[in-house]
């Protein structure tokens, strides 16, 4: 049987802390299908499927369109970082007890730019509750404010799809409550683009690991 070949577009933070040991695992398991993956931004990502250069993208916020297949991976939580108290050992969880969303008016806020749409939601709960957390500059680059947090410089509130990056940070997550605020995080593909068995086996595989990864913030 002649080798199949996927393209898969993802964020630069969930291409280098999820996709490598995805890819693996996927592999091992499938090894006639060929999957090329690409780390772009969530606009590009849209694009590249809309022009029929990318087969399978992954991320959040994604609208539905005409023309393209959008469905649900996993709904992530909004969690927040912070540093590790001090005196944290290797054995100290990373996952924390939750925290409300008013535990963030109690540090700088290390926050995305104004514009992003994780950050208009977090914007949004915040003047929901009434909360001006002081701010700290902003980042473009998710991984870049989890090693901020890392150094003490603020808390960061971001969704949970970032844990498995947190993992060479010393970093404590907490799922943020009252309330709730999930994010969907979606694969979307263009209409009839991968043949039905390889896209079915495909978002099995995708679908199980960004569960494992909703699941894992639960303390």
């Amino acid at each position: 049987e002649a080798e199949q070949e996927v393209t898969l577009a993802a964020t630069p933070l969930i291409a280098a802390s999820v996709l490598p040991r995805w890819l693996e695992e996927f592999q091992k398991k499938h090894p006639g299908v060929r999957v090329q993956v690409s780390d772009l931004d969530r606009r590009q990502i849209l694009l590249g499927i809309e022009a029929g250069e990318i087969d399978v993208g992954l991320g959040a916020f994604f609208k539905p369109a005409v023309g393209i297949e959008r469905q649900l991976l996993a709904p992530f939580q909004m969690v927040r970082l912070s540093a590790k108290p001090a005196g944290a050992t290797a054995r100290t969880p990373r996952i924390l007890p939750r925290v409300p969303w008013t535990a963030l008016a109690n540090h700088r806020l290390l926050p995305l730019p104004a514009d992003n749409p994780i950050q208009k939601l977090v914007d949004g709960q915040l003047r929901t509750q009434g909360l001006t957390p002081d701010r700290q500059g902003a980042s473009q680059n998710i991984q870049a404010i989890i090693a901020m947090v890392e150094a003490g410089h603020g808390v960061a509130a971001l969704p949970a799809f970032v844990t498995p990056a947190c993992a060479r940070y010393e970093v404590a997550i907490q799922t943020l409550v009252d309330p709730l605020v999930p994010i969907d995080f979606f694969v979307v593909s263009k209409k009839g683009r991968l043949k039905t068995a390889l896209a079915a086996t495909l978002m099995d595989a995708l679908r199980k690991q960004f569960r494992e990864i909703a699941q894992s913030t639960e303390p």
